[in-house]
């Protein structure tokens, strides 16, 4: 896995889980599924801070997103970090701009060990995969704390920080606020979300990617007779 995507993998997958504030359901599970099963589309800016073990702060990066569910999105980053990954649902394009490449990667079971797994699932999947906390905050926020029930079989998965320790989603009444993920070494990222729209209409454009002019290419697919280009 391109360690650059790692968080933004994360990240994307549990933004595509967000929705609206519901009452509590009977199962803090299906409490969080409520909130995550109406979510059609969704844009939003976002704030993300990424901190090592002892809390020192790594890099802090600003953009924006576009997501429909079942698994496309938009996620571009802005100076001095540029960077754009976008995915249909089968086909992942992360282009790294100060690089001038294009990683391509298919959308499969390895890019969905993580909470990914949850974007076209149900309550059964959550419940099979993770342990759910809800915890009622002093602020009036409503925190689900969700720790993969197996852990990594991969001890590189370990030592290169791809696996995953927990997971943090706050919600206030206006829908999703904060994200938080821990991995194996410890490295936290925090994600704030701004003007986040719910259910917008998006053209599908935004989920294609057209590989720059010039650009060096990387075909990770294991079909690579694939298109590589598809049309905006």
């Amino acid at each position: 896995m391109n360690r650059s995507f790692r968080p933004v993998r994360w990240i994307i997958s549990l933004i595509l889980l967000s929705s609206a504030s519901f009452s509590f359901a009977e199962t803090p599970s299906r409490d969080l599924m409520q909130r995550l099963e109406s979510i059609g589309t969704m844009t939003a800016d976002f704030n993300q801070l990424v901190m090592d073990g002892d809390g020192q702060q790594m890099r802090e990066i600003a953009g924006r997103l576009k997501i429909s569910r079942p698994g496309a999105f938009n996620w571009k980053t802005n100076d001095p970090f540029p960077q754009t990954i976008v995915s249909d649902g089968q086909t992942l394009w992360i282009y790294d701009e100060d690089l001038e490449q294009v990683i391509v990667k298919q959308v499969d079971e390895s890019l969905q060990e993580s909470p990914a797994i949850l974007i076209s699932g149900g309550v059964k999947d959550v419940e099979a995969r993770f342990s759910v906390q809800r915890l009622m905050l002093p602020n009036g926020m409503v925190r689900f704390e969700l720790t993969p029930k197996q852990a990594a079989e991969n001890s590189a998965n370990i030592s290169s920080g791809e696996s995953l320790v927990k997971l943090a989603l706050e919600f206030s009444n206006q829908g999703l606020q904060t994200m938080q993920f821990q991995d194996a070494l410890d490295q936290l990222t925090l994600v704030e979300l701004m003007n986040v729209q719910l259910n917008p209409p998006l053209e599908p454009k935004w989920f294609s990617f057209k590989i720059p002019e010039g650009a060096d290419v990387i075909d990770e697919r294991v079909d690579p007779a694939a298109t590589i280009t598809p049309s905006n």
